[in-house]
């Protein structure tokens, strides 16, 4: 029941336009044999390569953006009602959830890892009832199409290592060099709480800041800024949960893209 919604849902909003660019794509590549002197043999290949890469592409994406739903949909206290009301907010071209909804679609499709999809799915149905500030929504599905599954791992971690941190800011320090690896709140530098290295630690610290979800400053002086993250406690909830939760309603976590 709920599979067929979300089927639904999907065929409402499907790129009708696949066809002709599939027709296109393939068309350039005999053209690019004319042109080239690629041998007929071979040119039949690579075009047959593109029509199947196309179809493989476009398979996958479907099963990511179906998984996507679905998450969105479990994480709801009425999966049945929420996908309704979604489908009703499309058909009615709601603004609002026709952006959110395309901005989810993509980060689904184009994310690293498929480990990202449920706790998009958390966020996604999160910021359409109303639940997410936006700001904070779109930079955690910005972070969520950059990192990796070992970066998602350890982001995790470490958003549960800083939560009994009970602070409006958090500052953490991911000093590789003087292997200083901490948190503290903003105005208690001196109280050190202990958190795991892991290597990315800088770059996942800077797809925060990017995404506007975190900033530089630095009140101990002891590290670079990126290698300081200063982020705020209802950004740091919001993300744990999506991470921590998405994956529980999702059960164990999937490498199928």
């Amino acid at each position: 029941m709920l599979g067929d919604g979300c089927g639904a849902v999907l065929a409402h909003v499907a790129n009708k336009k696949d066809d002709t660019i599939k027709e296109l794509v393939v068309g350039a590549t005999g053209v690019a044999a004319a042109v080239t002197g690629i041998p007929g043999a071979l040119a039949v290949a690579l075009a047959s390569i593109v029509g199947i890469g196309f179809v493989r592409v476009k398979e996958r994406d479907n099963r990511r953006a179906r998984r996507l739903l679905e998450r969105m949909a479990e994480a709801d206290e009425s999966p049945e009602e929420f996908v309704e009301h979604l489908r009703e907010r499309l058909e009615a071209e709601d603004e609002d959830t026709l952006t959110a909804f395309r901005a989810l679609l993509i980060a689904a499709v184009e994310a690293i890892t498929p480990n990202a999809i449920a706790p998009l799915g958390f966020i996604g149905r999160r910021y359409l009832r109303g639940e997410c500030p936006t700001w904070i929504a779109r930079g955690i599905v910005e972070v969520l199409q950059r990192v990796d599954s070992a970066e998602i791992e350890a982001l995790r971690r470490l958003l549960v290592e800083i939560e009994p941190i009970k602070s409006d800011g958090i500052m953490i320090t991911a000093d590789v060099s003087s292997h200083r690896w901490c948190a503290y709140q903003r105005s208690l530098p001196d109280d050190l709480h202990p958190i795991t290295p892991f290597p990315s630690a800088r770059r996942v610290f800077g797809y925060l800041k990017r995404a506007g979800l975190g900033g530089e400053w630095n009140v101990v002086g002891f590290s670079g800024p990126s290698g300081v993250l200063d982020i705020d406690r209802a950004v740091a909830d919001v993300l744990r949960e999506a991470l921590v939760l998405g994956e529980t309603q999702s059960g164990t976590m999937t490498t199928d893209q």
